[in-house]
């Protein structure tokens, strides 16, 4: 997989804010899960429309979020986080209502999208999560979203394996190095955080 991903700040040392940090962490989501779509198509898996796609890139958004949430619990504060994740969230929700409205034409696609995530995150809060990053059931969870919006074809019903084994590992593995480089290269404003977790 390759995404070209903001990994520090400019001014390396200078105290960035949370907001800052959710807006950077959603311009990686974003690019992560597009080339993981993309990747998908590459490996010969077969979109029938752009409904689809689009489907595939906000599960893969809303498994990131998760991942992202999870990665900074240790670090932050209750308050920091949650405001971490309610600007990543949004900015995220900006992303699929701007390509969903050039895709589909105008409406609103914040609402459906919103559910969604908050259905997800109960499920996610329910699976494995280790230090390592998320365990079996974490893939899985996404791998069988993704393959219930691919269907079962001759073509695309080996997705799952595909997700778990592969291309979610490899999502998370370049969040987490985009997230500990853009920790490491500037200090959050008002917090103190463990870089080297």
């Amino acid at each position: 997989m390759r995404a070209r991903i903001r990994s520090k700040w400019r001014n390396k040392g200078t105290p960035v804010s949370i907001e800052a940090n959710a807006l950077a962490v959603s311009a990686a989501i974003w690019r992560l899960a597009l080339t993981a779509a993309k990747d998908l198509h590459a490996h010969d898996y077969v979109y029938d429309n752009d409904r689809q796609r689009i489907g595939v890139i906000t599960e893969y958004a809303i498994f990131l979020i998760h991942v992202a949430d999870r990665y900074v619990f240790e670090l932050w504060d209750s308050d920091q986080r949650a405001r971490f994740v309610s600007n990543l969230a949004a900015d995220i929700t900006r992303h699929v209502q701007q390509n969903c409205a050039e895709l589909f034409g105008a409406g609103d696609y914040r609402e459906p999208f919103t559910a969604n995530l908050n259905d997800r995150a109960a499920e996610y809060a329910q699976t494995e999560f280790e230090d390592s990053g998320p365990g079996y059931s974490t893939y899985r969870c996404i791998g069988a979203h993704i393959q219930e919006i691919m269907g079962e074809s001759q073509t695309n019903r080996w997705v799952l394996d595909q997700i778990i084994e592969i291309d979610a590992p490899q999502t998370v593995r370049l969040l987490h190095k985009t997230m500990q480089a853009l920790i490491r290269s500037a200090p959050i404003q008002g917090t103190a955080t463990n870089p080297n977790r």
